[in-house]
């Protein structure tokens, strides 16, 4: 048997290949755990109010929806180039490219076994020489026995050349599963472009989504105190039906203390109508409500923001005995 080429780029190829590879798997885990923050857990976490101005409005959920869409199709493509690495790859005879065989028959004398000149030559050799092995195994299976011992070494080197052959070719074959890893490691580099643009996608979508998501401040209470967020009161509005009608479907009267409804003013405009957030007494059974207030149902009194006050204090004389 003849020993196969002691140094070869194979060896050193495998092991710059599996150091690929193994990066290519944190690289992935990376990237899939940075989307699943930015795209899911983020918005979650928040609990975010897909609206900018009002539960009609979606001009926010529809740009949350654009902009993620974008991003996270940026971000699996983007995984998805990164994990065409880890995709095995296979190469026969057939799989061969002309630059592996010149390679393999320019190096005849180290890389091929003893007079072979080609890499074709070799596979016509693998291939006579397993059919003459079938051919044997067919003639021992036609001895009656005992099969003499002739026959039986006949047979043993016909299997053992197969074997040798076999590894030749296999030293062929692995060459060029290298050589096409380390072109499908390097095709992301190779379009920088394409890379680049990926990047831009999946970063933006990302930004965007989440810029999307991000609820205005709420609008100053009317009344002063710039954006400062008012307390006020809740009491019935001018049209006692729909006031009592609002009450009862929202059960405002747990909220009440003294026969108003004390709520946090977010937002107010000029026209009078204000948005709104009850405040729960401690240990009442009052739900926590936002909504928007009109003149027929409830009117809002805006409690006046404490001023500070200055007090001059002096020490009451002591009478003299």
């Amino acid at each position: 048997m003849a020993d196969l080429p002691a140094t070869t780029p194979i060896t050193d190829w495998t092991t710059a290949n599996t150091s690929t590879r193994d990066g290519a798997k944190w690289v992935v885990v990376a990237l899939a755990l940075l989307g699943a923050t930015l795209f899911g857990a983020a918005p979650v976490v928040r609990g975010l109010t897909l609206s900018w101005q009002d539960p009609d409005d979606r001009t926010q959920l529809i740009a949350a929806i654009v902009v993620g869409t974008i991003g996270l199709t940026g971000m699996i493509l983007l995984i998805f180039r990164v994990g065409r690495t880890l995709l095995p790859v296979t190469a026969g005879y057939a799989d061969l490219s002309d630059t592996t065989k010149a390679y393999f028959d320019a190096n005849q004398a180290t890389h091929l076994p003893p007079g072979t000149s080609s890499v074709d030559q070799l596979a016509r050799q693998l291939e006579a020489a397993r059919i003459h092995c079938t051919q044997l195994e067919s003639q021992l299976a036609s001895i009656d026995p005992p099969v003499p011992d002739w026959a039986k070494d006949d047979l043993a080197a016909a299997r053992a050349r197969v074997d040798d052959l076999a590894a030749w070719m296999g030293t062929v074959t692995s060459f060029e599963e290298n050589k096409l890893l380390q072109e499908r490691f390097w095709g992301p580099a190779n379009e920088p472009g394409a890379l680049v643009t990926l990047v831009i996608l999946a970063a933006g979508g990302a930004i965007g989504f989440n810029f999307a998501l991000a609820q205005a401040p709420a609008t100053a209470a009317s009344g002063g105190g710039g954006g400062t967020v008012k307390v006020g009161y809740l009491e019935p509005g001018t049209d006692p039906e729909a006031s009592e009608e609002l009450w009862q479907n929202l059960g405002l009267a747990a909220c009440e203390i003294s026969g108003r409804v004390p709520v946090v003013v977010l937002a107010g405009g000029d026209d009078g109508d204000y948005t709104v957030r009850t405040i729960a007494p401690p240990g009442s059974a009052c739900d926590e409500w936002q909504f928007s207030v009109i003149a027929e149902t409830a009117s809002v009194t805006i409690s006046a923001a404490p001023k500070p006050v200055e007090i001059e204090y002096s020490p009451r004389p002591e009478p003299t005995p």
